[in-house]
């Protein structure tokens, strides 16, 4: 039996390597959603919070952005802030956008206590 050429070899690694790629990318669908958050705070109390929103499908989406501030001390009361925004986002994007959250910050208030729920509501 006469073993395979060079070239031959070649051609199978290369199908091979091409058909476990692809069944690979087959396994990952695509999402609209928020993929990162970010806190900092602001002159004047404020809270400036940035999202990143990403948008993996071909075609255009459009969603609410809903952005939701909490503060929870270990002690005391907690408080929330909720912003909600209309957003159209075209398709294999990404976006990254700011929320102000005005006069909620005392000097006195730890950072920490604060926490960030970033969702996008219905989807379209």
């Amino acid at each position: 039996m006469e073993s395979p050429s060079r070239r031959q070899t070649l051609g199978l690694l290369g199908s091979l390597a091409a058909a476990s790629l692809a069944g690979c990318t087959d396994d990952e669908e695509p999402e609209f959603l928020v993929t990162d958050t970010a806190l900092s705070l602001q002159p004047g109390g404020n809270i400036k919070i940035q999202l990143t929103i990403e948008n993996g499908f071909r075609d255009t989406k459009e969603s609410t952005v809903e952005v939701l501030l909490r503060y929870d001390p270990e002690e005391g009361e907690s408080e929330e802030w909720v912003q909600q925004e209309p957003l159209e986002l075209s398709g294999s994007t990404e976006l990254r956008r700011d929320y102000v959250f005005e006069d909620i910050h005392d000097e006195d208030e730890k950072i920490e206590f604060y926490e960030i729920d970033a969702q996008l509501v219905d989807d379209a």
